[in-house]
């Protein structure tokens, strides 16, 4: 967090951040879906839904907990061909941002997402330099906010509870990957600044005492 200040407070143009959110078959854990959004301390900067071809039909529990229907995905593609193109596009939202600094650790919601997506797109001999195999876990943030907050630690401590402790108003739809990336970057940017003011005031009493 001290470094995130650090790049926030000083840098003349704000860096960029990613977000990404995993959908996937259960139980094989095979992706099915990447939602991924760029944005700074600002703005949401760009937000895209990529479709992972499946080596399996979906499962009716998969359909009716997240809309994902085997007519989603276009089978010509193989699930080499999703990843380019998915890495092509970040690599080219990056591209137009030239001069700002841009973090590889990717903001997730949880712990999962970042190691599951690099292995499965090794796997498939895709390119992801784009992707840090470090990322910054939103949720265990959320903890620490509530924590320095000295709010109850006994609470849920899911996405849409952490959005409705904030007051944020979500977008979209529950376990839609492009929204879940969506909302994680809205609950990471809030933090960020909470965070930013509470240490904005330890300076201001510490030139008091």
């Amino acid at each position: 967090i001290t470094v995130l200040w650090r790049h926030l407070m000083h840098s003349s143009k704000p860096p960029m951040f990613i977000a990404l959110d995993l959908e996937m078959e259960q139980p094989s854990n095979e992706i099915l879906s990447v939602g991924i959004c760029l944005f700074d301390e600002y703005q949401l900067e760009e937000s895209k839904n990529f479709y992972i071809t499946p080596t399996e039909p979906v499962s009716e529990f998969i359909q009716n907990l997240t809309g994902i229907k085997d007519t989603d995905f276009d089978f010509t593609k193989s699930r080499t061909v999703c990843y380019a193109e998915m890495s092509s596009w970040v690599q080219e939202q990056i591209d137009r941002h030239i001069g700002r600094k841009y973090f590889r650790e990717a903001v997730t919601w949880g712990t999962g997402d970042v190691p599951l997506l690099r292995a499965d797109m090794r796997k498939h001999c895709t390119n992801f330099e784009w992707l840090s195999q470090r990322f910054t876990d939103t949720k265990t943030l959320y903890l620490f906010d509530k924590y320095t907050s000295g709010k109850s630690l006994a609470s849920k401590t899911s996405l849409n509870t952490a959005m409705a402790s904030f007051g944020i108003v979500p977008t979209g739809t529950a376990h839609n990957s492009m929204y879940d990336a969506i909302n994680t970057a809205k609950v990471f940017r809030t933090i960020i600044c909470n965070q930013s003011e509470v240490k904005h005031r330890i300076k201001q009493l510490a030139t008091i005492v």
